[in-house]
């Protein structure tokens, strides 16, 4: 597929569907949006079929690493449990204990080693063209209109004989840096029909390519949607709904802190993303920009959050 080309949206606003719990509370208004008014993103945990009870498919699907397709929400946090050699049946209700003994007692069959040596985070990964049922890449077949943002060569390492049918636009990270330069991040380059994007060390998913490709395209406003920077998991994975208690969750997550990342830090109160993730919002979002975090008033859970915009969208779009 050809590559956009710069500030080829100019003229419109964009919605990102990050996915966070928070979404819930309004994820029913989705089927009354204009759908020409908008274009629309998704980050590919967020892939599910539940989508279609409010008739959103979106327009893009933004996948700078391709592991993200193999596992839905769930399974990574079983995933990271294994990991970290943690019973997580002790912490969740029962109801979900049927997965955790699946995938434990066919664990040779979907996961082999990788190297231990660089921390328990990389003791072992999902192997190669292995993806789970209701994971992102499984859902992938109700979304056939969706194009991709995706690093190919990376794809191709994760699924060798697997193929997407839907549109790709290849992106790729250029030589890490090893100071950061805000001018440099927003500098996408559109080069033998590829993006490229500046290679940071950032762990915030949103900060590692949606801001700058976004920016490259040229919206006058992007609304984040699920934007909320903790460790609750998503709309259709709900940690608060699987978990016996918030107090099992915040226990079951300093358990298996090393497994999320080799210099993961927790923040305080635990649920929290990492500081080092707010840190990297501040970094990168200029003071005036046209990034916007929707924000609902029923949400119990909201963060403040001093390095974005904030609007509730909805109460606005009605």
């Amino acid at each position: 597929m050809i590559v956009p080309h710069h500030n080829c949206y100019k003229d419109l606003n964009a919605l990102v569907f990050l996915g966070g719990p928070s979404i819930n509370n309004y994820i029913h208004k989705l089927i009354d949006l204009k759908k020409d008014k908008f274009i629309t993103f998704i980050e590919p945990r967020s892939i599910s079929k539940e989508l279609l009870k409010y008739k959103f498919e979106p327009d893009y699907i933004i996948c700078p690493f391709s592991t993200k397709l193999k596992d839905n929400n769930f399974q990574n946090v079983i995933l990271r449990s294994f990991l970290s050699g943690i019973d997580i049946k002790k912490f969740i209700k029962l109801k979900y204990h049927d997965e955790v003994n699946y995938l434990k007692n066919n664990f040779n069959k979907y996961y082999e080693s990788w190297n231990p040596n660089k921390g328990i985070h990389k003791k072992f990964k999902i192997k190669t063209d292995i993806y789970f049922k209701n994971s992102p890449f499984d859902n992938l077949k109700y979304f056939k209109n969706s194009k991709i943002f995706l690093n190919k060569k990376d794809f191709l390492q994760n699924f060798t004989n697997l193929k997407l049918s839907n549109e790709i636009i290849d992106i790729d990270f250029e030589d890490r840096v090893e100071n950061f330069d805000i001018e440099e991040y927003y500098k996408v380059k559109n080069q033998d029909n590829k993006l490229l994007f500046s290679n940071t060390s950032f762990i915030n998913t949103q900060a590692i390519c949606h801001f700058s490709l976004l920016n490259y395209l040229g919206f006058k406003k992007v609304y984040f949607l699920g934007m909320d920077m903790n460790f609750y998991g998503n709309f259709e994975h709900y940690n608060l709904d699987i978990f016996k208690s918030k107090i099992h969750f915040n226990i079951f997550l300093f358990y298996i802190r090393k497994s999320l990342n080799g210099n993961f830090k927790l923040n305080f109160p635990f649920y929290l993303r990492p500081k080092e993730e707010f840190n990297t919002l501040k970094q990168v979002l200029k003071k005036d920009n046209q990034f916007y975090r929707v924000v609902d008033e029923n949400n119990k859970l909201k963060i403040n959050m001093n390095s974005i915009n904030e609007k509730d969208f909805f109460k606005w779009y009605s």
